[in-house]
């Protein structure tokens, strides 16, 4: 793969000069022509012209070729990091191992044969059998401060080594959903278990868990039903025929108190930080009008069919109802509930009755004093339209409130 890269890039650069070169002698030869047969005080040469379509896509398709060679080192380099981390683990148990045996050395055993123990590393990953503990756990109640926001759920892994020692630790969150249930994270949770001891070269391995019904399903006693469950177990299937030996033992549940622990530390950690975020979220409201998030407390329930808008909508609401002589309404789409000034207690529009106030009283007729509006009434209009000989006018009939 390489080398043939390696021999489309050189191809792709030699096109590329050689398209350029044919190009550029063509342009001199051009120039060359043009200059003899103009006379001796001509003006100056013109400018050389760009380069044809040719050489510019050869040129691209070098460049594109270039580009995948650089991302063919860089891979190449992320799979050697990815093997020095895995060997510096094996390293690392190896020698947590040697060292508790040596430990276990009497001191006169010790002093007679202690310049003779060794025990050299293994090429491979395999020889030792580590162990797998996984589990995953959600939680019971909704952290959301709806009944449709998803739980809190989280993946915990434990890979320990030959003695118990633990290698390598995983816990991640996951989004909960009520369908997935439990056997839908014990899953999960064994497939990122697999995953982690295959990334760290580990041959042989076991594979604990304290689900009977997750063992029955992989052990193949069991079919499952649901298709995310199915796409799950064949993917724990598929990664477990990587490994040189890798069995999957039903235990009991003491034998797993260390992953079982540690997922729960986990959720309890996920819990905490989900209800902190709700609690901030329950203090906010989105208005249907602007569609902002507004403090609850700037939030306006409207009497009669309990609408919620934020206080600056309704107060807009209502100068341009008040502007056109309607009574203002409920801005909900289709909502005729009326609007009465018992109601905008909580609401700081006096500065919209002050404004617009004189307007109403300036706008009806003079001459006909019941007419007149009152500023603390301007709540409780009903308009009537009626036709005048000399004009049309707008009678506003006044409710007490």
């Amino acid at each position: 793969m390489s080398a043939a890269l390696h021999h489309q890039l050189s191809l792709a650069s030699s096109a590329a000069l050689s398209a350029s070169d044919h190009d550029l002698a063509f342009h001199l030869q051009l120039t060359e022509a043009i200059q003899a047969s103009l006379p001796s005080n001509a003006a100056a040469p013109a400018p050389p012209e760009e380069p044809s379509d040719a050489s510019c896509a050869l040129e691209i398709h070098a460049a594109d070729l270039a580009r995948a060679e650089h991302d063919r080192r860089d891979a190449q380099a992320c799979r050697a990091y990815h093997a020095r981390a895995a060997a510096s683990v094996r390293v690392a148990a190896h020698d947590a191992l040697f060292a508790r045996d040596l430990a276990a050395i009497p001191e006169d055993r010790w002093a007679h044969d202690g310049d003779y123990f060794e025990r050299p590393l293994p090429l491979e990953g395999g020889g030792a059998l580590f162990r797998v503990l996984f589990k995953g756990m959600a939680s019971r109640e909704v952290v959301g401060p709806r009944d449709r926001d998803p739980g809190v759920g989280v993946l915990a892994v434990a890979i320990c080594g030959p003695r118990g020692e633990v290698v390598l630790r995983i816990h991640k969150p996951v989004q909960a959903q009520a369908q997935q249930g439990r056997m839908m994270l014990e899953a999960m949770a064994l497939v990122e278990g697999l995953n982690a001891a295959l990334a760290l070269g580990i041959r042989t391995l076991n594979v604990l868990t304290d689900n009977k019904p997750l063992h029955n399903h992989m052990s193949g006693i069991w079919r499952p039903r649901q298709k995310r469950l199915v796409d799950l177990i064949n993917e724990a299937f598929s990664t477990k025929q990587k490994f040189e030996q890798c069995e999957i033992l039903c235990v009991a549940r003491t034998q797993v108190n260390y992953v079982t622990k540690l997922a729960t530390d986990s959720l309890h950690t996920q819990i905490a930080k989900a209800a902190a975020v709700s609690a901030g979220k329950e203090k906010k409201e989105n208005c249907t009008i602007c569609l902002e998030d507004t403090d609850v407390s700037k939030i306006h329930a409207v009497e009669g069919c309990a609408h919620r808008f934020c206080f600056s909508c309704m107060k807009e609401r209502v100068k341009v109802k008040l502007l056109h002589g309607m009574l203002p309404a409920c801005p909900q789409d289709g909502c005729t509930t009326k609007l009465n000034c018992g109601g905008f207690k909580d609401v700081p529009i006096s500065t919209v009755i002050s404004d617009h106030g004189a307007a109403y009283q300036g706008s009806t007729n003079s001459s006909n004093s019941q007419d007149l509006l009152p500023i603390s009434q301007v709540f409780s209009l009903d308009v009537h339209e009626r036709t005048d000989t000399s004009n049309a006018s707008i009678i506003l009939k006044v409710h007490s409130c």
